[in-house]
């Protein structure tokens, strides 16, 4: 197994840090955990954690299981199930148990029910099930070998969705190294199966004491669920002879010296055993000695890189397919090859600086980093019989990437692995390949150092064709050019890259996107129309800074107009103003024409009521006038004191039966029945009207009216006839 712990900040010796020119820091590389400070060693960053055993980001990924679980909060997550979006859970475990039963790893939901048990029967893994309506138990049998032999192996677990939406389940032994596909895999397909799980809540490593089941005496590493690295570090804070797996470390040590050296990592079986392996951490080099061999050569020194030529290269694989493979790159290139063997369809390319591996149909991509800043990135790809992985930097999340795809057999026999293909004066370090020994751990051959010695080629024909044993920054892009020709802002300082330059702010201050630096309390600029600049906090409204308004601006933030600016906007004031007076104005206009107009139509019926006569109607035509052609007020029956004529009036010369312009002749509305018997008259005629009508038209049935109340009038004498009151007989 590969394990990348602390690097050479951890331990008490370092040899000091070159002062090589480097690239700025990458800005997606995540932080140091757990108290962990960032530091630049080898040209390389890296953190300088608390404890020698943890990794490149100061997690704790390997812990001991015995004497009770290990427990902490993880989760839920909610996933669902694509043919693009999977599931994957991978640990490493050794054990020497001598019945091989009991639980590595629980994963719980929020109420403590375990959904995914993985565990080992007879030393056989297995994985039950449980998410859900899906309940699933898988074991290998008898003809995987047992794995509770002192070394160190792996559990994949995959979920994942076919094309017809069904739920497959893979469980992999070994990741199918040096196995037939009976050996090391398991499939179910879940018909009708849900897509969307919660996963997680709580991780539990062994099982407390008592239970049902029992915990394996073993140890666990770099559990990766579903992408990301377990750290059991505070989940460890009460058991601090967990941390770490102390009964394997024990044989990396002898006589007080480290077997693999100041800054080699050992990989060793459980008790002080001979079975281990060491590898050196990133830009430092084995120690190439005639005795052991090269996966047993201690690592003390830096490495010294080489740079690629124009001509092409290879490493020619003689009788071996190795498992795994790691290089060191470092190039400004956005698009070139790190590897490529064409027998195996295997690749690795980075495009506009995003790394893409290929094997067969298989596509792993990081769409998120960025591997051509001029920086050292180390690509570790690992590629099986149905296994996929790529580690950048040994970092998690989006710098890993594992795939499962269908079992295939790689041929044996000579490959040519073509290195840096079109990465024209790129440095390379680190190149590491490993095989499987007779003990199932690994052997490591380091191309670049044993190529200078024949004897130690054992596996791999690495030419030295195309090659310089060199690694230049070029010249200085910051103090090779006039002041005038400065690559920076003046408000900036220019520090010198590998092959190029940064430009970087002074101490409180803060770059915007043209370069410019900003005091940190400047940028955003909080001025809205002026310019910004700091006063310490000893301005009068309090802030640290204060604004230099653009001239027709005023107020703290300049965002209020002033002056000039002021003046053209009073115009608009005044030209709206204006605009509402004319508004008002012609409102008043049309309002007094309707009232003039209506005056107009009034004076108009007035007049048409002064041609009926100058002298006045009868008591009946005031009291309902016929040509009044206006509506008015309810009529009222309260008549006014008048004085009575004893004729009547001239009103028409047309007949009441003829009609009167149209309409019916308004003296056929008369109200009393007598005035129909006159043409033209609106009461009694004169007498000169008919001198042959009787001298008295009063009926002798009816009775005399001396008044009438109502009307406050009496009449004047007898002889000038008497007044009928409709409705009254004698």
């Amino acid at each position: 197994m590969l394990l990348f712990l602390a690097f050479c900040s951890y331990v008490s010796v370092c040899i000091p840090s070159t002062m090589a020119i480097m690239g700025s820091p990458p800005k997606n590389l995540p932080p140091c955990l757990n108290g962990g400070t960032q530091i630049v060693n080898e040209e390389r960053y890296t953190c300088k954690c608390p404890l020698e055993v943890m990794d490149r980001q100061c997690k704790l990924t390997r812990v001991t299981v015995a004497d009770g679980p290990i427990e902490m909060k993880y989760g839920p997550f909610r996933i669902t199930l694509n043919q693009t979006r999977y599931f994957h859970l991978s640990l490493q475990y050794i054990t020497k148990d001598k019945k091989g039963d009991g639980t590595l790893l629980a994963v719980k939901d929020s109420a403590g029910d375990p959904q995914i048990h993985i565990l080992l029967s007879s030393g056989r893994p297995g994985v039950t099930l449980s998410l859900g309506t899906v309940k699933k138990t898988m074991q290998f049998t008898t003809i995987t070998p047992a794995t509770n032999d002192n070394a160190w192996h792996y559990i994949d677990l995959f979920l994942e969705a076919n094309a017809q939406k069904q739920l497959v389940i893979y469980l992999l032994f070994d990741r199918c190294r040096d196995l037939t596909v009976d050996q090391c895999e398991l499939r179910q397909v879940v018909d009708s199966a849900p897509l969307t799980f919660d996963i997680g809540g709580n991780v539990q490593l062994g099982i407390a004491a008592g239970a049902a089941q029992q915990s394996l005496d073993s140890c666990v590493d770099k559990i990766i669920f579903d992408g990301e690295l377990l750290d059991f570090y505070r989940a460890t804070w009460q058991q601090p002879s967990k941390r770490g797996c102390p009964n394997a470390e024990q044989g990396c040590v002898k006589n007080g010296q480290k077997v693999c050296g100041t800054f080699g990592l050992c990989q060793n079986a459980l008790s002080e055993t001979d079975m281990l392996t060491c590898l050196c951490r990133p830009g430092y080099a084995p120690d190439a000695t005639k005795d052991p061999l090269p996966h047993r050569w201690p690592c003390n020194t830096a490495a010294e890189a080489w740079t690629t030529t124009s001509t092409e290269y290879n490493a020619k694989f003689l009788d071996l397919v190795p498992a795994r493979f790691r290089l060191s790159l470092r190039t400004r290139d956005i698009n070139f090859t790190v590897f490529v063997v064409a027998s195996w369809r295997l690749q690795l390319t980075v495009t506009n600086g995003i790394p893409k591996l290929q094997f067969r149909d298989v596509i792993i991509e990081m769409k998120n980093l960025n591997v051509s800043d001029g920086n050292w990135h180390l690509y570790e790809v690992t590629f099986t019989p149905s296994f996929l992985e790529l580690y950048i930097d040994g970092l998690d999340k989006i710098f890993y990437g594992a795939k499962h795809f269908g079992f295939s057999i790689i041929p044996k026999g000579e490959a040519d692995l073509v290195v840096a293909k079109d990465a024209y004066e790129a440095c390379l370090e680190d190149a590491w390949v490993d095989f499987v020994n007779l003990w199932r751990s690994t052997e490591h051959d380091y191309p670049l150092e044993v190529i200078t010695n024949a004897s130690y080629t054992r596996h791999v024909d690495w030419s030295l064709h195309g090659r310089n044993n060199t690694c230049s920054a070029w010249a200085s892009q910051c103090g090779a050019v006039s002041k005038q020709r400065l690559p920076c802002d003046p408000s900036a300082l220019c520090v010198d890259e590998w092959r190029g330059f940064r430009c970087e702010c002074p101490p409180g201050k803060i770059m915007n996107p043209s370069g410019v630096c900003y005091a940190e309390q400047c940028w955003p600029n909080p001025c809205v129309n002026g310019t910004c600049t700091t006063t310490n906090g000893n301005s009068p409204t309090g802030r640290n800074f204060t604004c230099v308004c653009f001239p027709g601006w005023t107020g703290e933030l300049c965002d209020q107009p002033y002056g000039a600016d002021m003046a053209a906007l009073s115009w608009w004031w005044i030209l709206l103003i204006l605009l509402l007076i004319l508004l008002i104005i012609f409102v008043i206009l049309i309002i007094f024409y309707c009232c003039r107009r209506k005056k107009r139509v009034e004076s108009t019926i007035q007049v048409k009521e002064a041609t009926l006569g100058d002298e006045q109607l009868g008591v009946e035509s005031q009291v309902n006038d016929p040509w009044d052609s206006v509506k008015s007020k309810p009529p009222s029956f309260e008549i006014a004191s008048f004085s009575p004529r004893n004729h009547g009036q001239k009103t028409s010369a047309i007949p009441p039966w003829e009609r009167f312009e149209g309409q019916d002749n308004p003296v056929m509305n008369l109200d009393q029945a007598l005035e129909y018997g006159y043409e033209g008259f609106d009461g009694k005629p004169p007498p000169e009207f008919c001198p042959d009508e009787p001298s008295s038209l009063v009926d002798e049935d009816l009775e005399y009216v001396e008044s009438v109340p109502d009307l406050k009038y009496r009449p004047p004498n007898a002889n000038s006839g008497r007044v009928l009151y409709a409705g009254k007989r004698s």
